[in-house]
């Protein structure tokens, strides 16, 4: 699954979705009118600061009015030109204008190496040096159960290094728990807030999150972590969050800048806007890391950070974890969850009869399930029988990711089982019945 909408702090894999290419039409000139009407609508409810937000939607409404957009015929050129004047007024990371022509071209990451939940690997390290990388921080209840089996490889560590380079953000509960192994154990400790707007108002929530048990601790050990000016919005919250809690030394370079978690504003004609509709406070800084990034206490080049974060622990000079590495103690699944294959099978035979069992889902799932089900039954339907279930690998948010093949096409599956065996997360991804898509899957 794509963490595209969802970098900053939004739960990740909550939703039923289906994913596939339209072909880009030229946009009328009711369509753009009507596309630059709910944006500016979107960023009046939503953006986190609501003055900022007028700004914006008063910005792109003249400009508007002024005949910029007249000659923009292609969703995705309209999408870059709306994202860029928006920037002019709210220069946010997490800000940005997609449409179906564009997915994934607001925040311009790169592809995720291959995790599990988020943690790619942990080692020990010469010297009883514990390393642990992490990618992104899917919904705590996924990413809990993986990081506590790396972190429990990693126990008797006399110093731990926690790489964040690659790290594109996520849950802020996530973040805590990662945290949370670092903090004394029995204590509880305020780790960040996130202050919400409420949508339509310039009312504000926070939501506070704390330290919690961890089955083991590296409370009082050295600790480095390791940034890059690619590390992004959660990654950089909790490299910002162990220089607040003064527990540890960032080792790096200046991280990207984004502090405003966002969500997507479905807008007409196919667009989407990701608005930022909170902020991230430090309870020790009282502010956070937007717009400047999250400063090293230890400036290095991303490639050298490794080798110095391992030097500054008394390690020895390597210039890799695979050289440094004594035995590496937690690498992602190779096979499918137990369980996975099957529910698999009767999903989709559930929905292909439009009657799913509920009963099998948990809340949140059956919720997304309820909304997209007459759309996801149709798909279903064009696909015809189902043939054959493979396993591909384990996806970022700990969950399964199949190839599915049926009568008349294909298409991807990601699953997600929460630890009573029922279905949390589930996704219908590319759906295809074209044959030069075809001949590359498994029959």
């Amino acid at each position: 699954m794509n963490p595209r909408h969802f970098s900053g702090f939004v739960a990740l894999a909550a939703a039923v979705a289906i994913s596939g290419w339209a072909n880009a039409e030229p946009l009328t000139a009711v369509a753009r009118s009507e596309v630059v009407q709910d944006l500016a609508a979107a960023m009046r409810a939503r953006y986190v600061v609501p003055e900022v937000g007028a700004q914006a939607a008063d910005l792109i409404a003249s400009r508007w009015s002024a005949g910029a957009y007249e000659s923009i015929l292609m969703p995705g050129e309209l999408a870059q030109v709306l994202t860029s004047h928006l920037k002019e007024v709210a220069p946010d990371q997490h800000l940005g204008v997609e449409s179906d022509a564009n997915p994934n071209a607001v925040f311009n990451l790169a592809p995720p190496p291959k995790s599990e939940a988020g943690v790619v690997r942990a080692d020990r390290l010469d010297d009883r040096i514990g390393y642990i990388e992490i990618v992104s921080f899917p919904p705590k209840e996924r990413f809990k159960p993986t990081l506590d089996r790396a972190m429990t490889a990693l126990a008797g560590s006399r110093a731990l290094i926690i790489d964040v380079r690659r790290n594109t953000g996520g849950d802020p509960a996530a973040v805590s728990y990662l945290a949370s192994f670092l903090i004394p154990p029995g204590s509880m400790t305020h780790i960040n807030d996130i202050v919400s707007r409420q949508p339509g108002t310039s009312d504000l929530t926070r939501q506070a999150f704390y330290s919690e048990p961890t089955p083991v601790s590296f409370s009082g050990i050295p600790l480095r972590v390791l940034t890059s000016a690619s590390t992004f919005s959660g990654g950089e919250e909790f490299a910002y969050d162990i220089q607040g809690l003064g527990i540890g030394a960032v080792v790096g370079e200046r991280t990207r800048g984004g502090a405003n978690p966002t969500a997507p504003t479905k807008l007409r004609h196919g667009f989407t806007v990701l608005v930022p509709f909170a902020r991230a406070e430090n309870p020790y800084t009282k502010t956070n890391w937007d717009g400047r990034g999250v400063q090293p206490d230890v400036s290095s080049t991303t490639a050298e950070a490794f080798s110095t974060a391992l030097q500054d622990l008394g390690g020895p000079a390597q210039a890799a974890v695979e050289d440094a590495s004594r035995a590496q103690v937690f690498a992602p699944r190779s096979a499918a969850a137990a369980g996975s294959e099957a529910a698999v099978r009767r999903l989709l035979g559930e929905i292909s009869s439009g009657n799913p069992n509920y009963a099998a889902m948990t809340e949140r799932a059956e919720s997304a399930t309820r909304r997209r089900l007459e759309q996801t039954s149709a798909t279903l339907a064009g696909l015809g029988p189902l043939r054959t279930v493979t396993f591909v690998e384990v996806d970022a948010f700990g969950g399964d990711l199949f190839e599915t093949r049926f009568e008349n096409g294909a298409a991807r599956v990601a699953i997600a089982l929460n630890q009573d065996g029922r279905i949390d997360a589930w996704a219908l991804l590319q759906p295809t019945t074209t044959e030069a898509d075809l001949v590359q899957l498994p029959r």
